[in-house]
């Protein structure tokens, strides 16, 4: 799982002065995976690496699976023809011999 938390820190370089203030926002990631970690670890994203959305994940497993299930399905059709051509019948038959 991965949870984001976000920390502010003020800085004020002229006590004085109170329109001279600067703050600074560190973004930090907890990571934990019970199969890699005995206990969460934080880090920054600069540390990680580069982080993909959710969007971009789900993208690429339809970009590798539409070669795969169109691999697939043309074997099956393939057997149901060639179960058709040697024992007649119709797709149904060749599929689930019923």
């Amino acid at each position: 799982t991965t949870t984001t938390r976000t920390t502010s820190a003020t800085s004020n370089e002229n006590a004085n002065d109170s329109t001279t203030s600067s703050t600074t926002t560190t973004r930090y990631i907890v990571l934990y995976s019970p199969k890699h970690h005995k206990q969460p670890i934080t880090v920054t994203p600069q540390e990680v690496g580069e982080l993909n959305s959710m969007r971009d994940e789900v993208w690429d497993s339809i970009i590798m699976a539409i070669p795969l299930f169109a691999f697939w399905t043309a074997l099956a059709f393939n057997f149901a023809r060639l179960y058709n051509e040697r024992y007649g019948g119709n797709f149904f038959d060749a599929l689930f011999r019923t």
